[in-house]
This record gives C-alpha cells, sequence and structure tokens, in this order.
C-alpha cells in the first residue's frame, strides 16, 4: 500500500483526544502527588474514592471525545468522499 505525504504526516500527528485526556491524566496525577500528603483533613478512604472518581472521569472524556472524533471523520466521509481529503472541488467554476 503506498502512502502520500498527508497521509504520513496524519499517521504521526496526535489525536486532540489523546493529547487533551493525556495532559489531563497528567495534571491531575501530579497534584495528587504533590497535595494529597499534606492533607490531613480528609480521610484515607475519602482520599482514594476522589482519586478514583477522578479518573473515572477522564476515561469518559476519553470515550466521549473520541467518539466525537469518529463521527466528525464519518460526516467528513460522507461530505468529501473521503476522510483524507480536507477541500474539494466545487461543482462548477467560479471564474467562467
Amino acid at each position: 500500500m503506498r502512502y502520500n505525504i498527508e497521509h504520513i504526516k496524519a499517521m504521526k500527528r496526535i489525536k486532540k483526544h489523546n493529547l487533551v485526556v493525556g495532559l489531563l491524566f497528567a495534571y491531575t496525577t501530579g497534584m495528587y502527588i504533590y497535595f494529597f500528603p499534606r492533607n490531613s483533613e480528609l480521610s484515607t478512604t475519602e482520599k482514594w474514592a476522589i482519586i478514583a472518581a477522578s479518573y473515572i472521569i477522564l476515561i469518559i472524556l476519553w470515550f466521549v471525545m473520541r467518539g466525537r472524533d469518529r463521527l466528525r471523520k464519518k460526516r467528513e466521509q460522507e461530505m468529501f468522499g473521503s476522510p483524507d481529503k480536507k477541500a474539494q472541488e466545487p461543482p462548477f467554476n467560479i471564474r467562467e
């Protein structure tokens, strides 16, 4: 199978749903590592429940964003005939 340059660039590009959730995961983990050992107001069970709830929310966010990306690609495919095509020639020539 032969690939054109645009297809190779698209393969190397990080998808938005992976990037956003990955950054939120790193931020959330960093905040837990830094702040939770210093917090003496919450019990251990409450701390673990908050951590678990946050990670579950991140997983749900990843699934929702991935679904939106798939729907967007499906719409592009229906409109342009192929998900690789970003623009389509107009059905008429404007200059004529």
